[in-house]
């Protein structure tokens, strides 16, 4: 279907280009480029195919995670001097894979720990949850390999063994997060545009959830891939209301677009 996918990249590049979204600010230009896929329909595990890992470009349907990396990686290629399809997945391919480099299943940056820190060092973001008020802390992680069903590629034994000594590195180190208790106070900090990352209690993972923040009235709204209404939509409730009514979120991590 990749012909279907590069006449939508034409139509988000004619949009670009008649409303001039280049003169805006990358945080407004992403939220822009975001609301073109709203009322898409919503696919679960999107990137799950069978046989050897290939980077899969599918713009017409998307979870979550897919949403947030094909809106970063149009972002880019339209800002970039060749804004062809060809650029677009150049970039979203540097964005889904550890250091930019696909070699198997397990390159793939499949914990959003490690997406954040792996895409702040290649310089598309730069997380800002410590200097707005988040606080430490620290998960093992482990839910992919204990959970083999979900990650056919994971039965190969190199695959499963690599991912294991993923786990292990990601969950070394503690990372910073804003409570959800604490949202009111810090939402003056957050901006529009915005990546934001619901973090879980759930037994061995870390993020539950992500999306892009909008502001209405001052109030964040979230931009994103929903599973629940099978599409991709702006929430109809408020950020703090979203989080403070889904049992399993902890909290957020906070993640700003960086351009040049």
């Amino acid at each position: 279907m990749e012909n279907a996918d590069r006449e939508l990249f034409k139509k988000i590049f004619s949009l670009f280009e008649t409303h001039r979204l280049h003169e805006l600010a990358p945080q407004e230009r992403v939220i822009h480029i975001g609301q073109c896929f709203i009322g898409f329909p919503y696919r679960k595990g999107p990137l799950q195919r069978e046989g050897r890992e290939h980077l899969v470009v599918n713009l017409r349907e998307q979870d979550c995670v897919t949403f947030v990396e094909n809106t970063l990686a149009l972002l880019y290629t339209l800002a970039s001097h060749r804004p062809s399809f060809e650029t677009f997945k150049i970039i979203l391919k540097r964005i889904r894979y550890r250091e930019g480099e696909m070699e198997g299943y397990p390159s793939r940056l499949h914990y959003f720990s490690e997406w954040i820190k792996d895409n702040e060092r290649k310089g598309f973001i730069q997380e800002v949850s410590k200097e707005i008020g988040g606080v430490a802390f620290r998960k093992s992680l482990h839910y992919m390999t204990d959970h083999l069903p979900l990650y056919p590629p994971l039965r190969n034994p190199k695959n499963f063994h690599e991912m294991k000594r993923v786990e292990r590195r990601i969950s070394r180190k503690p990372f910073f997060f804003i409570p959800k208790e604490n949202l009111p106070a810090v939402e003056p900090l957050i901006r529009e545009g915005d990546l934001i990352a619901i973090v879980t209690r759930k037994e061995g993972l870390d993020i539950q959830h992500v999306g892009f923040a909008e502001k209405i009235r001052n109030r964040l709204y979230l931009l994103h891939a929903s599973e629940k209404e099978g599409k991709v939509i702006l929430s109809k409730e408020t950020l703090y209301r979203y989080l403070m009514k889904n049992r399993e979120s902890l909290g957020i991590r906070v993640a700003r677009i960086k351009m040049g």
